[in-house]
C-alpha cells in the first residue's frame, strides 16, 4: 500500500536523531494498525509548522525508539508517527537506501518495510502534484532461502519429537501417579483401604495438572521459537552476546549431533544413526530447558518489577530481600483478591470513531451513557459474596475497579475489512477472540459479506452437527449416547449463533444510522470486567496458607512416606515452579494496572534506557502472550484435567467391581458339524510344527490356541466342562490346583492376573498357559501401565513427517519414561506373576513341554513371559513389545521376540496394532462391517475365522459363528438333527 505526501527536506537539527515528523492531509491515512509483527501506524496530533513553507522536517538515524517523519502541505498540519509497538517483538532498523528511509520490520523469515523518499518528477501518482513530493510505500519481502528453510524444518521436526515424548512423559507421570494411589491404598488387594494415600495422591493433582500443561505450553512455544529462530533468547541478548545466542543454537542443532554421526561413521557403528538422534534429542532437551527457565524467570522478575514500579518501590528486588518480601506479599494478595473476589462483565458493541475511556473508567462513564449495555453477566461466585452474612470474609467496593485484558494491555486486536473478509473466518474465530470489523468508509464490510458470515456460521454449526450424528448413527451407537452427544453439541453451538445475530442486528442498526464518510469506521463489541466485592486481606491470607498445606505439604509428605520418592522429587519441582509462576503472575498484576507504562518508565533518561525499557516491556508482553495467559496453556490444562478425570474413573470403578474370576463363555459346541480347510491358500500357520503335540495329530493347530486363549475368560467352575467339549474327555485337564496351590504361596491373591494351566494326559509332559485378557478396570490400568508410553510413540511417529526414522530411538526413550515406575507398581505388573509361574513349572519339571497363550492383554502378557523365559508364545489380537522391549524386566531381545513369539491380527482390530510387530504374525480377516471395529477383537470372532479357513478338524463346530457373526453353515458329519435344530437343542 503507497500513501503519497509532500516532499521534505532536513532543517532543525537539534531535533532527536531518529525521529522524522511527515504532515499528512487530513484524509489520506484511511486505515489504523496495530497488528502481531507489523508496524503500528497513528496519527498524531497537530504541531507547529514553518511559517514559510509550512513544513517540518528532521533528519532521520536509526537506533532510537520511535521514528517520526514530519512534511507539511501549506497550512497542514496533520502528523504521521512510525512507532514501534511492543508487539513487534524486535525494533525496526531504519536506513538509507536510493534517496529513500526505510524502517525494516523482521518477522521470522519475512521483512516489512515502509519506505518514504522524494517522487520523482514525472512519476505517474494521481494524487500528487508535477512537482515532485514523497512516496510512503508498504513492501513484504521474503527474506528466507531454501537452505535456512530446511535446517529450520530439521531444527522444528526434532522439536515436534522432543514435545511429544514431553505429552507421554506427562501422561505418564500421572498415569503411575493414581496407579501407585491404588497400590497403597489397597484397593489391589484383600487388605483394608488406606484412605491416606488416595487423599494425597488427589490433592497433588492440580500441581500436577498445572505443571505439566504449563510444560506443554512451554515446549510447544520452544518449537515456534526453533522455526522463527528463537526470537525470544536474542531479546535476551545484545551485541556480542547475540552472535553467542546464534552460535549457541547452531551448535546445539546441528553441530554437535552432525559431529556425533561422522565419529559414528568413522568408528563403524552399526547404530549411527541411533547414536545421532539420541544425541540430537538430548541436546534439545537442554536446550528446551534453558529456554524454558529463561522465560519463567522473565515472567517471574517481570511481575516483581511490574510492582515496584507500581507502588514507588526504589530498591530492585534481587537485592534487598525485605524488599523483595515486600513485594512477594503484593503479588500474593494481588493472586489472591483475582481468586476470591467477586466481579462481573459488562459488554457493548462500540463505534470505531469514539475514543477508549481514560484508564480506571468505562464506556458508560466516559460517554455519558450514549452506549446501550448489549449484556451484563455475574457468575454464581460473585452472587455469593455478595451476601450479607459474608461481609466478615468480603467487602462491597463503593465503586467497582477496573479489571483489564491482556488483549487490552497488550493494546494489538485485528481489522475486518472488505478486503480481508473470508467467508469461513468468522466462524472458525474463537468467540472470545478480539476483532473489529469496519462499517464505514472505503474498507468497510459489505452487506453481502456480513449475511454471508451469519448464514456460514449457521450452516457450519448445522453441519458439525451433522457431522457427529451421523457418525455416530454409522457406529450403530445407542440412541440415548446420540440424543445425548446431540444436545452437548447444541448447547455449544447455540451461543455462537446468537453472537453472531447479535452482531449482525448492531451491523445493520449502525450503518443505517450512519451517513457515508470518506474514512473507516469500525465496528468492535467490548467486554469491560469490574471487581463489585473484594476478599479481605486476612482471607487473603488464610486461604493461602491452607492451599499450601493442602496442595503442596500434605501431598509431598505422602509420597515420599510411601517411598515414591522419584515421584515426591518430581513433584516438589513441578510445584515450586508452579506456585511461583501461580502466585508472582505478571498477567494478574498487569490485569490491575492496565498498562505496561508501569515497567521501567524511563522518559527522561539516556537513550539506551529507553530502548531497554522498550525491549522490557516486548520481551514480557511475549512472554505473558504465550505461556502466562493464553489459549494453549488453558487447552493444556484442559486436557490433562480430562485425562486425570478419566484415568480417576477407571481407578474408582476398578475398586468397586474388584477382579472378577471369570464367565461362561456365550459359544455352544456341535460336534456332528466341521468346517473343511477352504480351497484357497489357508493361512500359512493353521498347522505350526514348533509347539507342543495334542490331541488329534504331531501338529499343533493354530485353531486349538486361539480356543485355549478364549478358554481364560472361562469361570474355573465350568473350565473343564469346555475342554471335554473341545478336546475330547479326558484329553486335557484344568490344573486349577496347581495354580491355586502357586498363587497362595507367592502372591496371595494380591495380583488382579488371571491365568490358566491346561495339561494334556495322553501327552506327559506336555501343558499350556493360558492368560485372560481385559475383564475389568485393573486389566485395563495394567494395559495403560505396560503399553500406552508405546502406543503414543506410535501417535507421535504418525503425526510427524517420516517419522518413521525416529523409530531406532523409540524404545531408549520409552525406557527414560518407564523409570517413573515404582516399587509399588513393579510389584503388580502382571506379566512378573506369569513369567515366575512359568519359571517355577520349569524348575518343578513335571511339565517339560510349555507353551503360553492368552487374548488381548492376555496375549501381550504371553508373548512377554514366552521371551522372558524361552517358550513359544501365542498371543491372539496382543499388544506387542518392540517398541517397549527394555521397560520389562528383564528386558527383552529383538531375537527373542523376533523368534519365540507368534501374534494373531485380525484385520482392523486396534489392540495388536499397540507397539511395533516382531517378523512372526498371523493375519486374520475380520468379517464384520467396517463401522465395528470392537467387534474384530472378539475372542470368538477370531475362533470362528480360524475355524471356517483352516477347517475344524477333530473339533466341533460353533453355533455362534453362523447365527451371531454370519459365517456359512458347516458341514453335518453325524447325527439326524440339522444345524438350526442342533444349536436351539444345545441352549
Amino acid at each position: 500500500m503507497t500513501w503519497s505526501v509532500p516532499a521534505w527536506r532536513p532543517r532543525h537539527k537539534e531535533k532527536e536523531e531518529d525521529e522524522v515528523e511527515m504532515a499528512l492531509p487530513p484524509d489520506e491515512l484511511v486505515v489504523s494498525e496495530s497488528v502481531t509483527g507489523e508496524p503500528e501506524i497513528e496519527v498524531a496530533p497537530s504541531v507547529p509548522q514553518d511559517e514559510e513553507t509550512g513544513v517540518m522536517e528532521a533528519v532521520p538515524f536509526d537506533d532510537e525508539p520511535a521514528e517520526k517523519a514530519a512534511v507539511g502541505r501549506n497550512n497542514d498540519s496533520s502528523l504521521l508517527t512510525f512507532k514501534d509497538h511492543i508487539s513487534l517483538m524486535e525494533r525496526a532498523s531504519t536506513v538509507r537506501f536510493r534517496n529513500a528511509h526505510v524502517r525494516v520490520y523482521q518477522h521470522r523469515n519475512i521483512q516489512f518495510q515502509i519506505e518514504h523518499g522524494s517522487k520523482k518528477k514525472g512519476d505517474e501518482d494521481e494524487d500528487e502534484d508535477e512537482d515532485g513530493g514523497e512516496d510512503i510505500t508498504m513492501k513484504i519481502v521474503k527474506d528466507g532461502t531454501v537452505g535456512l528453510l530446511v535446517l529450520r524444518a530439521a531444527y522444528t521436526l526434532v522439536g515436534f519429537l522432543f514435545v511429544g515424548f514431553l505429552f507421554i512423559f506427562c501422561m505418564q507421570v500421572l498415569l503411575f501417579l493414581f496407579l501407585n494411589m491404588a497400590v497403597e491404598s489397597g484397593a489391589t488387594s484383600k487388605q483394608e483401604i488406606n484412605f491416606l494415600p488416595l487423599f494425597a495422591t488427589i490433592l497433588s493433582a492440580p500441581a500436577f495438572i498445572h505443571g505439566m500443561g504449563s510444560a506443554m505450553n512451554l515446549g510447544w512455544t520452544f518449537v515456534t521459537e526453533t522455526w522463527g529462530g528463537m526470537p525470544f533468547l536474542r531479546s535476551l541478548a545484545y551485541g556480542k552476546w547475540r552472535v553467542i545466542v546464534e552460535w549457541t543454537t547452531f551448535i546445539v542443532h546441528v553441530l554437535i549431533p552432525i559431529s556425533v554421526m561422522f565419529i559414528s561413521l568413522f568408528a563403524g557403528a552399526d547404530n549411527w544413526w541411533e547414536i545421532t538422534a539420541l544425541t540430537w534429542f538430548t541436546c534439545l532437551f537442554i536446550f528446551y530447558l534453558l529456554h524454558s527457565m529463561a522465560m519463567i524467570g522473565v515472567e517471574i522478575m517481570g511481575c516483581l518489577e511490574l510492582v515496584r514500579h507500581s507502588n514507588g518501590f526504589s530498591e530492585l528486588p534481587y537485592t534487598n530481600f525485605f524488599s523483595f518480601f515486600k513485594l512477594l506479599k503484593m503479588c500474593i494478595i494481588l493472586r489472591q483478591r483475582s481468586n476470591y473476589s467477586g466481579s462481573k462483565q459488562c459488554s457493548y458493541f462500540v463505534d470505531g470513531a469514539n475514543d477508549a475511556p481514560e484508564k480506571g473508567r468505562s464506556y458508560t462513564e466516559d460517554w455519558d451513557g450514549s452506549v446501550e449495555l448489549y449484556a451484563e453477566k455475574r457468575d454464581l461466585f460473585t452472587r455469593i459474596t455478595q451476601l450479607s452474612f459474608l461481609r466478615c470474609i468480603f467487602k462491597t467496593l463503593e465503586k467497582p475497579t477496573r479489571i483489564y485484558s491482556i488483549d487490552e494491555v497488550k493494546g494489538v486486536v485485528p481489522f475486518i475489512t472488505s478486503k480481508n473478509w473470508s467467508l469461513e473466518k468468522l466462524y472458525c474465530r474463537n468467540r472470545d477472540s478480539r476483532a473489529v470489523a469496519v462499517v464505514g468508509g472505503p474498507a468497510a464490510l459489505k452487506r453481502n459479506q456480513v449475511r454471508s458470515s451469519f448464514i456460514c456460521a449457521i450452516i457450519g454449526n448445522f453441519i458439525t452437527l451433522l457431522f457427529f450424528f451421523s457418525f455416530l448413527v454409522w457406529l450403530d451407537v445407542s440412541g440415548l449416547f446420540i440424543g445425548l452427544a446431540v444436545i452437548i453439541i447444541i448447547a455449544i453451538a447455540v451461543p455462537t449463533i446468537l453472537r453472531t445475530i447479535g452482531l449482525m442486528q448492531v451491523y445493520t442498526q449502525m450503518k443505517a444510522e450512519k451517513s457515508k464518510k470518506g474514512n473507516s469506521e469500525a465496528l468492535y463489541q467490548v467486554w469491560e470486567k469490574f471487581r463489585i466485592t473484594q476478599a479481605k486481606d486476612r482471607f487473603c491470607w488464610t486461604m493461602f496458607v491452607l492451599e499450601n498445606i493442602f496442595l503442596f505439604f500434605f501431598p509431598l509428605v505422602m509420597l515420599l512416606a510411601t517411598s515414591n520418592h522419584f515421584i515426591a522429587f518430581l513433584f516438589f519441582v513441578v510445584a515450586s515452579l508452579s506456585g511461583a509462576r501461580y502466585y508472582m503472575n505478571a498477567a494478574i498484576v498487569l490485569q490491575e494496572l492496565g498498562s505496561l507504562e508501569h515497567l521501567g518508565p524511563y522518559k527522561n533518561e539516556d537513550r539506551a534506557k529507553q530502548i531497554w525499557d522498550w525491549t522490557e516491556k516486548a520481551r514480557l508482553s511475549l512472554v505473558i502472550s504465550k505461556i502466562g495467559w493464553g489459549k494453549r496453556r488453558d487447552v493444556w490444562i484442559k486436557v490433562f484435567t480430562g485425562i486425570v478425570f478419566f484415568i480417576t474413573m477407571i481407578v474408582l470403578g476398578a475398586v468397586g467391581i474388584g477382579s472378577n474370576q471369570g464367565a461362561k463363555t456365550s459359544y455352544r459346541m456341535l460336534p456332528d458339524f466341521s468346517y473343511p480347510a477352504q480351497p484357497n491358500l489357508p493361512y500359512p500357520t493353521c498347522q505350526m510344527g514348533k509347539g507342543i503335540e495334542v490331541p488329534g495329530g504331531q501338529q499343533t493347530s493354530l485353531i486349538d490356541y486361539v480356543f485355549l486363549a478364549s478358554v481364560a475368560y472361562e469361570n474355573p467352575n465350568s473350565t473343564q466342562t469346555r475342554l471335554d467339549e473341545w478336546f475330547g474327555s479326558g484329553a486335557a485337564k484344568d490344573e486349577q490346583t496347581v495354580v491355586n496351590e502357586y498363587r497362595d504361596a507367592t502372591d496371595k491373591g494380591t495380583s488382579a492376573v488371571t491365568f490358566k494351566l491346561i495339561s494334556f494326559p495322553l501327552q506327559q509332559g506336555q501343558a499350556i498357559v493360558s492368560i485372560r485378557g481385559t475383564a475389568n478396570g485393573w486389566d485395563m490400568l495394567t494395559d495403560a501401565q505396560l503399553w500406552s508410553a508405546a502406543a503414543l510413540t506410535q501417535f507421535v511417529r504418525a503425526l510427524l513427517p517420516i517419522g518413521e526414522i525416529w523409530t531406532p530411538i523409540f524404545n531408549n526413550l520409552v525406557r527414560v519414561v518407564s523409570l517413573l515406575e515404582t516399587k509399588s507398581l513393579d510389584k503388580v505388573a502382571f506379566y512378573k506373576t506369569t513369567t515366575k509361574f512359568v519359571e517355577s513349572l520349569q524348575k518343578d519339571g513335571t511339565f517339560t513341554n510349555l507353551a503360553i497363550t492368552g487374548h488381548s492383554l492376555g496375549g501381550g502378557l504371553a508373548m512377554i513371559s514366552a521371551a522372558q523365559t524361552g517358550i513359544p508364545g501365542i498371543g491372539l489380537s496382543g499388544p506387542n513389545a518392540k517398541i517397549s522391549r527394555d521397560t520389562f524386566d528383564p528386558p527383552l531381545t529383538l531375537a527373542q521376540i523376533d523368534q519365540q513369539i507368534l501374534n494373531i491380527v485380525p484385520d482392523r482390530d486396534v489392540v495388536p496394532m499397540i507397539d511395533d510387530l516382531g517378523q512372526l504374525y498371523q493375519r486374520i480377516q475380520c468379517r464384520t462391517s467396517p463401522n465395528d471395529p470392537i467387534g474384530c477383537h472378539t475372542a470368538t470372532r477370531s475362533l470362528c475365522e480360524v475355524m471356517y479357513t483352516c477347517g475344524t478338524g477333530d473339533r466341533p463346530a460353533i453355533c455362534e459363528c453362523v447365527t451371531e457373526y454370519g459365517y456359512e453353515e458347516p458341514k453335518q458329519i453325524g447325527g439326524n438333527k440339522t444345524f438350526a435344530e442342533a444349536c436351539r437343542a444345545s441352549v
